[in-house]
């Protein structure tokens, strides 16, 4: 991510030590997404320009739902599709159930599919590791809970897909291979605690 370091040190700037619901710093995550989809896009050899608005987005994907950064600060360190992920990411869990909170990404992009299964990869992948020290509460309440509707949102979505459907469909599947292991990782919790 060397080629990103402005935009990575402008992120941990505003991210500080914010901590997501899992207790774990949300800099930390927006990193491993943008370091992930840099990863997973490479074989794809998609557009430069399209390669690194989805990286960036990754990184930023929650500065707007969690700090006081502008859409105006995220436009002078991206570009304008960037800016455009990053607002069709940010959702709002606020006095809304889950459902309805991610209702409207039924209506995204092919390319915020793209980022919003690196971002569920990651979230997932880190609870595997970070859900018996927690505790159960936050997964069994709301973690848990919203996979299952990101689960019905990717089915949608797979169909759904245009030009990047290759794309989205390997992902969902190395995705939610995650997510079941965390969903028995879960259960197996549930059994001896």
């Amino acid at each position: 991510m060397h080629h990103y370091l402005k935009q990575s040190h402008f992120a941990r700037e505003r991210f500080g030590n914010l901590k997501d619901g899992s207790g774990t710093l949300i800099f930390d995550h927006g990193y491993r997404v943008a370091i992930f989809l840099n990863y997973f896009l490479k074989p794809y050899h998609l557009d430069s320009e399209l390669h690194e608005s989805l990286v960036l987005a990754g990184l930023f994907h929650d500065l707007l739902e969690d700090t006081k950064t502008t859409e105006k600060e995220i436009l002078s360190l991206s570009n304008k599709d960037t800016l455009r992920y990053v607002k069709e990411m940010t959702i709002s869990f606020e006095n809304c159930s889950i459902k309805k909170a991610v209702k409207p990404l039924y209506k995204t992009s092919d390319e915020l599919t793209i980022i919003k299964l690196a971002d569920i990869y990651d979230n997932t992948k880190k609870s595997n590791f970070v859900t018996r020290i927690n505790g159960l509460t936050w997964y069994n309440n709301f973690y848990s809970p919203l996979l299952s509707e990101y689960r019905k949102l990717m089915d949608y979505k797979v169909k759904k897909a245009k030009k990047y459907k290759k794309i989205i469909k390997g992902l969902r599947s190395f995705v939610f291979s995650e997510v079941d292991l965390f969903e028995e990782i879960l259960k197996q919790f549930k059994e001896i605690l």
